[in-house]
Protein backbone atom coordinates (compact mmCIF):
# COMPACT_ATOMS: atom_id res chain seq x y z
CA UNK A 1 0.00 0.00 0.00
CA UNK A 2 1.05 3.64 -0.22
CA UNK A 3 -0.72 6.40 1.21
CA UNK A 4 -2.74 3.51 2.81
CA UNK A 5 -4.64 2.82 -0.75
CA UNK A 6 -3.73 -0.15 -2.87
CA UNK A 7 -2.19 -0.32 -6.00
CA UNK A 8 -3.22 -2.64 -8.75
CA UNK A 9 -0.94 -2.91 -11.24
CA UNK A 10 -2.05 -3.19 -14.96
CA UNK A 11 -0.26 -5.68 -17.80
CA UNK A 12 -0.62 -5.65 -21.10
CA UNK A 13 1.39 -7.77 -23.40
CA UNK A 14 2.17 -7.98 -26.94
CA UNK A 15 4.17 -10.76 -28.83
CA UNK A 16 4.74 -11.50 -32.35
CA UNK A 17 5.05 -15.01 -33.68
CA UNK A 18 7.91 -14.82 -36.15
CA UNK A 19 8.47 -17.83 -38.71
CA UNK A 20 11.65 -16.69 -40.23
CA UNK A 21 15.00 -15.23 -39.32
CA UNK A 22 14.21 -11.69 -38.50
CA UNK A 23 16.97 -9.36 -36.77
CA UNK A 24 15.70 -8.12 -33.29
CA UNK A 25 14.59 -4.71 -34.25
CA UNK A 26 12.39 -6.21 -36.82
CA UNK A 27 10.78 -8.22 -34.15
CA UNK A 28 11.02 -5.29 -31.52
CA UNK A 29 8.62 -3.08 -34.14
CA UNK A 30 6.30 -6.34 -34.96
CA UNK A 31 5.86 -7.01 -30.66
CA UNK A 32 5.49 -2.85 -30.29
CA UNK A 33 2.63 -3.41 -32.98
CA UNK A 34 1.08 -6.01 -31.25
CA UNK A 35 0.99 -4.45 -28.46
CA UNK A 36 -0.68 -1.41 -29.79
CA UNK A 37 -3.18 -3.74 -31.00
CA UNK A 38 -3.78 -5.19 -27.31
CA UNK A 39 -4.17 -2.09 -25.51
CA UNK A 40 -6.84 -1.10 -28.95
CA UNK A 41 -8.65 -4.27 -28.56
CA UNK A 42 -9.16 -4.20 -25.02
CA UNK A 43 -7.25 -7.26 -24.06
CA UNK A 44 -4.65 -8.01 -21.31
CA UNK A 45 -2.53 -9.87 -24.55
CA UNK A 46 -2.21 -10.41 -28.07
CA UNK A 47 -0.02 -12.81 -30.07
CA UNK A 48 -0.05 -11.92 -33.53
CA UNK A 49 1.81 -13.52 -36.64
CA UNK A 50 4.87 -11.44 -37.87
CA UNK A 51 3.01 -10.10 -40.94
CA UNK A 52 0.05 -8.93 -39.07
CA UNK A 53 1.73 -6.24 -37.13
CA UNK A 54 2.40 -3.37 -39.39
CA UNK A 55 3.95 -0.27 -38.99
CA UNK A 56 1.90 2.93 -37.50
CA UNK A 57 2.33 5.71 -40.49
CA UNK A 58 4.70 8.69 -39.52
CA UNK A 59 2.38 11.08 -40.73
CA UNK A 60 -0.01 10.52 -38.14
CA UNK A 61 2.61 10.82 -35.49
CA UNK A 62 3.44 14.04 -37.32
CA UNK A 63 -0.43 15.29 -37.24
CA UNK A 64 -0.96 14.44 -33.71
CA UNK A 65 1.92 17.10 -32.38
CA UNK A 66 0.94 19.22 -34.88
CA UNK A 67 -2.68 19.05 -33.82
CA UNK A 68 -1.49 18.82 -29.76
CA UNK A 69 -3.00 14.85 -29.34
CA UNK A 70 -0.69 13.89 -27.08
CA UNK A 71 -0.99 13.51 -23.69
CA UNK A 72 1.15 14.23 -20.27
CA UNK A 73 0.52 11.78 -17.46
CA UNK A 74 2.51 11.44 -14.34
CA UNK A 75 3.83 8.35 -12.68
CA UNK A 76 4.21 9.36 -8.62
CA UNK A 77 7.69 8.20 -7.15
CA UNK A 78 7.50 7.69 -3.43
CA UNK A 79 9.88 7.65 -0.59
CA UNK A 80 8.92 4.59 1.01
CA UNK A 81 10.75 5.79 4.39
CA UNK A 82 8.77 9.23 4.40
CA UNK A 83 5.67 7.67 3.02
CA UNK A 84 5.34 10.83 0.79
CA UNK A 85 5.92 11.84 -3.29
CA UNK A 86 8.34 13.33 -3.73
CA UNK A 87 8.90 13.12 -7.71
CA UNK A 88 6.66 12.44 -10.63
CA UNK A 89 7.83 10.90 -14.04
CA UNK A 90 6.72 13.19 -16.42
CA UNK A 91 4.97 9.97 -19.61
CA UNK A 92 3.56 11.08 -23.23
CA UNK A 93 0.93 8.78 -24.47
CA UNK A 94 -1.12 9.12 -27.12
CA UNK A 95 -4.43 7.94 -27.79
CA UNK A 96 -4.58 7.43 -31.89
CA UNK A 97 -8.03 8.32 -32.41
CA UNK A 98 -9.99 5.90 -34.27
CA UNK A 99 -7.29 3.08 -33.10
CA UNK A 100 -6.60 3.44 -29.17
CA UNK A 101 -3.59 3.80 -27.36
CA UNK A 102 -0.16 3.69 -28.57
CA UNK A 103 2.72 2.14 -26.85
CA UNK A 104 5.18 4.66 -26.15
CA UNK A 105 7.78 2.32 -27.30
CA UNK A 106 6.34 2.62 -30.26
CA UNK A 107 5.75 6.22 -31.03
CA UNK A 108 9.13 7.30 -29.65
CA UNK A 109 10.78 4.59 -32.62
CA UNK A 110 8.57 6.26 -34.67
CA UNK A 111 9.34 9.45 -33.99
CA UNK A 112 12.97 8.50 -33.78
CA UNK A 113 12.55 6.82 -37.67
CA UNK A 114 10.66 9.68 -39.05
CA UNK A 115 12.75 12.84 -37.97
CA UNK A 116 10.20 14.04 -34.94
CA UNK A 117 12.40 13.46 -32.69
CA UNK A 118 13.14 16.87 -32.03
CA UNK A 119 9.79 18.08 -32.26
CA UNK A 120 8.74 15.11 -29.93
CA UNK A 121 11.15 16.69 -27.43
CA UNK A 122 9.88 20.36 -27.65
CA UNK A 123 6.78 19.00 -27.04
CA UNK A 124 7.30 16.75 -24.02
CA UNK A 125 9.48 19.46 -22.28
CA UNK A 126 6.54 22.34 -22.76
CA UNK A 127 3.94 19.98 -21.94
CA UNK A 128 5.42 18.26 -19.13
CA UNK A 129 6.48 21.59 -17.68
CA UNK A 130 3.24 23.19 -17.87
CA UNK A 131 1.15 20.39 -16.16
CA UNK A 132 3.78 20.11 -13.66
CA UNK A 133 3.39 23.55 -12.56
CA UNK A 134 -0.66 22.83 -11.73
CA UNK A 135 1.01 19.96 -9.56
CA UNK A 136 3.38 22.32 -7.82
CA UNK A 137 0.03 24.22 -6.45
CA UNK A 138 -0.28 21.30 -3.87
CA UNK A 139 3.28 19.85 -3.55
CA UNK A 140 5.51 22.76 -3.99
CA UNK A 141 8.37 20.38 -2.98
CA UNK A 142 7.68 18.04 -5.60
CA UNK A 143 10.46 17.19 -8.57
CA UNK A 144 9.56 16.24 -11.99
CA UNK A 145 12.25 13.75 -14.75
CA UNK A 146 10.88 13.95 -17.49
CA UNK A 147 12.62 10.74 -19.92
CA UNK A 148 13.76 12.12 -23.54
CA UNK A 149 14.96 9.96 -26.65
CA UNK A 150 18.96 9.09 -26.70
CA UNK A 151 18.84 11.47 -30.10
CA UNK A 152 18.03 14.55 -28.42
CA UNK A 153 20.87 14.86 -26.75
CA UNK A 154 23.26 15.32 -30.25
CA UNK A 155 20.12 18.11 -30.96
CA UNK A 156 22.03 21.29 -31.55
CA UNK A 157 20.68 23.75 -28.56
CA UNK A 158 19.20 21.12 -25.99
CA UNK A 159 20.04 22.70 -23.06
CA UNK A 160 18.82 26.06 -24.30
CA UNK A 161 15.94 24.52 -25.10
CA UNK A 162 15.53 22.74 -21.62
CA UNK A 163 16.66 26.03 -19.74
CA UNK A 164 14.09 28.01 -21.88
CA UNK A 165 11.15 25.76 -21.48
CA UNK A 166 11.85 26.05 -17.29
CA UNK A 167 12.09 29.70 -17.52
CA UNK A 168 8.27 29.90 -19.34
CA UNK A 169 6.71 27.56 -17.06
CA UNK A 170 8.69 29.05 -13.62
CA UNK A 171 9.96 26.00 -12.57
CA UNK A 172 13.72 25.87 -11.39
CA UNK A 173 16.35 23.78 -12.34
CA UNK A 174 16.62 22.00 -9.45
CA UNK A 175 13.34 20.51 -9.58
CA UNK A 176 13.85 18.81 -12.80
CA UNK A 177 15.13 15.53 -13.78
CA UNK A 178 16.62 14.28 -17.25
CA UNK A 179 16.55 10.52 -18.21
CA UNK A 180 17.48 8.86 -21.03
CA UNK A 181 14.40 6.62 -22.55
CA UNK A 182 14.77 2.61 -22.15
CA UNK A 183 15.02 2.32 -26.16
CA UNK A 184 18.33 4.19 -26.04
CA UNK A 185 19.34 1.35 -23.84
CA UNK A 186 18.10 -1.56 -25.89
Amino acid sequence: PIQGRSITPLVNIGAVLAESQQPPDTLLRGVLAALDQALRAGLPSLLAREEEAGPLLHDELRAALAQNELKVVFQPIHALAEDRMVVVEALARWDRPGHGPVSPLRFIELAEQSGLAAELTRWSLHASLREFGRLRAHWPDLGMALNLSAKAFVQPGLVEQILGALSIWDVSATRLTIEVTETAMM
